[in-house]
């Protein structure tokens, strides 16, 4: 009996043949001059028989084999490797070795934590094989006499050579960039990014054009040039989405909902498709990635009002951050945590949260985030009271000059509102015009600041201080003028900032009442009680405070009988809007409080 000597090659071709779902029957047929028969490709099969080299290619032909599965049929036939597919061995076997190594988990353990240097490695050793199959090829037409297609070949692999440069340059000036900028040295990494973009357009290099597209939408980005960032985000996106990259396609997205957070659009943060963006990247990805996608999320929660859900975002973060060991990741956590627990009003573990945040921050290199750990200190201290005015008013100084120091333009303008608040306090206090004045100044160049970022959101947060600014000073002209411009930038606002809208309604509210135009006021305190009722209890919570407040003005003007028609009137307009079925169980706690100040109010008017 034939012993099967070929045994490798048969169970190759079994192997290709099986994988097509084809018989051998299928093969039948006379290809190239080669006559291929059912028992001829039996005995191959099973080993007992070798073909001539140009059956085997005929077969291989037949199965549309790729070069690299030819080359293993030819040396398990015990053939020398043709000259036809010789050039491109040394390509075939790197390909198919970083294969390999992109299967490792040390190679995704690189990828979490240094997604830039394995890019760098991988595409580096791609591009050299490409070089050598080029150069391999060249050799092989030069040895067959063929001395144009040698030239050709030469001329191809010095390409690549160049292209290779290139990319490596790019990569490494990219990365010299992301260290000047976690540095704060902005004008240094934005003249990198600008070297490796050019770089990556010579060397043709997607990756690194996607990469660097990235972080000039961040330079962009911290200067406030928003819409400038999206065009590079978006762009960057779409590579990352080509290339099938799913982690830097994520930062893509990641880094556009930042962007219209701070405009106040959360609802693009919250529609199903970015929420699919971020799960992706939920799957076997690095407690980093996750613990930004969670953040994200926490701040579109807040924003939309959703206060349980945005604190449980903030701690699920902090808690991937310090499983992952980031301590970058960690600190944000508790900067965020810090902002969360300020707006329920829990200062002290605010504080707490903002002081960690800070002293962890020392200990590390990430100047661009140091200004806004500040201000979350500063607010804190402005919330605790009049004790804490001058470290307040010093931590806000210092947040400012932190920011201008790495040109984050957007938050040197936060600091300058939060400060301008600040200044508004003490100017209520002391009645001293210098503070007035300074907040004036203050509460102006945020707007120039967020009208250039095209940021509703701060734009209205501006214009109401400065409105209840003019109202403090009695300025009327000032007031109907920021009015104006205030409904403009609402109409602009892409989704409903209720929280803005709730203030500029009691702002409204309160000028109208010291004209004693009464209807028309109460008829703004409904307004701004419903824009309360769809934001949060907090909000509400402020409304009526607002809204008690000034009923105890209007007694000594018009009398105790009135007031209890007043509040008939508000409650019949509690009332007509709970008929919109939208948080009703807020509205029926603020319909409850109403009930309780008319009793209060009715038992006084008896024992009077």
């Amino acid at each position: 009996m034939e012993q099967a000597k070929y045994k490798t090659l048969g169970e190759l071709l079994k192997k290709h043949r099986n994988s097509l779902g084809l018989k051998q029957k299928d093969l039948e047929q006379e290809v190239d001059g080669v006559k291929l028969s059912t028992t001829f490709l039996s005995q191959v099969e099973r080993g007992k028989k070798r073909p001539r080299p140009e059956a085997l290619e005929a077969i291989a032909n037949t199965l549309q084999l790729s070069r690299s599965q030819r080359i293993e049929l030819y040396l398990a036939a015990d053939y020398g490797v043709p000259t036809s597919i010789s050039s491109d061995f040394s390509k075939n076997m790197m390909n198919m070795l970083l294969e390999v190594i992109e299967g490792m988990p040390e190679a995704q353990e690189i990828s979490d934590n240094s997604d830039t240097a394995q890019n760098i490695f991988i595409r580096q050793v791609r591009i050299l094989a490409n070089i050598w199959g080029a150069y391999g090829e060249a050799r092989t037409a030069n040895y067959r006499g063929e001395l144009l297609e040698a030239f050709q070949k030469v001329s191809q692999a010095s390409d690549i050579q160049l292209q290779l440069d290139n990319a490596t340059r790019g990569y490494f000036l990219d990365a010299q960039g992301e260290i000047a900028y976690r540095n704060g040295r902005t004008y240094e990494a934005e003249a990198h990014y600008n070297n490796a973009a050019d770089l990556a357009d010579k060397s043709g290099d997607e990756f690194l054009q996607g990469l660097t597209m990235l972080h000039q939408g961040d330079i962009a980005r911290m200067r406030g040039f928003w819409d400038i960032a999206l065009d590079y985000y978006h762009s960057a996106a779409r590579i990352f989405e080509r290339l099938n990259h799913i982690p830097n396609q994520n930062m893509a997205a990641r880094n556009a909902a930042h962007i219209y957070l701070m405009r106040g659009e959360w609802t693009r943060v919250l529609r199903p498709e970015a929420s699919l963006i971020l799960d992706k990247d939920n799957r076997g990805q690095s407690k980093f990635v996750l613990m930004k996608n969670v953040q994200l999320l926490g701040w579109a929660y807040s924003l939309s009002g959703d206060a349980s859900k945005a604190l449980d975002c903030r701690q699920q973060a902090l808690k991937e951050a310090t499983d992952g060991g980031s301590r970058m990741g960690i600190i944000l956590g508790h900067v965020f945590l810090g902002d969360e627990n300020r707006r329920r009003g829990a200062y002290e573990l605010a504080k707490e949260h903002y002081s960690t945040a800070y002293q962890l921050s020392q200990k590390t290199t990430a100047e661009h985030d140091k200004g806004y750990i500040l201000m979350g200190l500063a607010k804190t201290y402005h919330a605790k009271g009049i004790e804490f005015w001058d470290r307040a008013a010093a931590l806000f100084e210092e947040s400012e000059k932190a920011n201008l120091d790495v040109s984050n333009v957007p938050r040197y303008g936060m600091s300058l509102i939060y400060h301008g608040e600040l200044l508004v306090d003490q100017y209520r206090r002391e009645k001293n015009k210098e503070f007035a004045n300074k907040a004036n100044d203050h509460f102006k160049r945020a707007l120039e600041i967020f009208t250039l970022t095209k940021s509703p959101y701060y734009q209205m947060k501006t214009l109401i201080n400065l409105m209840s600014l003019a109202q403090i000073d009695n300025k009327t002209l000032e007031f109907e003028t920021y009015t104006q411009v205030f409904r403009e930038v609402e109409k602009k606002a892409l989704s409903p900032h209720l929280q803005l809208s709730a203030r500029f309604w009691i702002l409204l509210a309160k000028e109208k009442l010291s004209a004693t135009d009464i209807d028309s006021a109460i008829e703004d305190y409904l307004n701004a009680l419903e824009q309360a009722f769809q934001f949060n209890i907090y909000m509400v919570d402020e409304v009526q405070g607002e809204l008690k407040d000034s009923i105890q003005k209007l007694k000594s003007i018009i009398g105790q009988e009135e007031i209890l028609k007043i509040y008939s009137k508000l409650l019949d307009g509690i009332t007509l809007r709970q008929q919109a079925n939208l948080f009703s169980n807020l509205r029926q706690d603020c319909q409850d409080k109403l009930d309780l100040l008319k009793q209060k109010w009715e038992r006084k008017l008896k024992n009077n």
